[in-house]
């Protein structure tokens, strides 16, 4: 997957007001100042050394005057600007960005470890759940479905594509893997692997660009429709319709 894109830095106010070159600048100077800061943050902290292409992208009529004076601000080689602060910044957000991802990834290596064990003991795959318990009612069965729905809706809506690392797309396919566990209760062992296996499956094909992370969604729709069809075997239902409308194979 391609490298995460830095979302959040810290931005000090106090580091502004306290530079004495920023004091006596202008509110023009000011205005332009910011904006390539911000823009740097965006462009993960490097921008073309044009004079016309930064006059327009800080919309300054007045520009190679303002430059003259901020310009000191920045560090300029090789046609490139970049801003000491900015990259600090950036390289700060990125390391805490892949050491929690790292922290994510080796939670659910340990998760998936507890789980594997629990199934192989033939104990309940959540142990806060009792087996009275895991058994449920058909009512709180389309209860559990609905609330399912809108946490898989939630949880896709709170994502973008572009920011999705390695750590929060195992834990994206992980809770997945949980609320179609919720869905399908009384399953087999091998029902629990096939589950398990279909979700490795589409994390593998989103970070091929073969889907977007809404199929995860789909997968829990199917699984809803499966689960209050009138057919006494549902999930069989629902892998025959992931295999006819994903391409999805069990061997994979």
């Amino acid at each position: 997957m391609k490298q995460k894109k830095i979302q959040y830095v810290s931005l000090e106010a106090g580091a502004f007001l306290s530079d004495l070159v920023f004091a006596v600048m202008n509110a023009e100077e000011r205005g332009v100042y910011c904006s390539l800061v911000f823009y740097l943050y965006e462009n993960n902290g490097v921008l073309p050394l044009n004079i016309e292409f930064l006059k327009h992208l800080c919309n300054c009529e007045n520009f190679e005057k303002v430059w003259e004076f901020i310009k000191q601000k920045f560090n300029i080689k090789k046609g490139k600007i970049t801003h000491k602060r900015v990259s600090r910044e950036i390289e700060r957000a990125r390391q805490f960005s892949q050491l929690q991802s790292q922290r994510g990834v080796k939670a659910n290596e340990v998760r998936w470890k507890e789980h594997r064990r629990r199934i192989a003991e033939g104990l309940p795959e959540n142990p806060q759940v009792t087996k009275s318990e895991a058994k449920g009612s058909e009512v709180n069965e389309s209860n559990n479905s609905n609330t399912n729905g809108s946490q898989i809706q939630s949880l896709i809506s709170s994502i973008r594509h572009d920011t999705l690392d390695a750590g929060e797309l195992e834990t994206l396919r992980f809770r997945i893997y949980d609320i179609l566990g919720g869905i399908f209760k009384g399953r087999t062992v091998s029902d629990s692997t096939s589950l398990r296996n279909l979700t490795k499956w589409a994390k593998e094909q989103i970070e091929a660009r073969k889907f977007e992370p809404e199929v995860f969604k789909r997968i829990v729709n199917i699984a809803v429709e499966s689960k209050n069809g009138k057919s006494r075997k549902p999930i069989a239902v629902f892998f025959a319709q992931v295999k006819n409308e994903l391409g999805y194979k069990k061997d994979e």
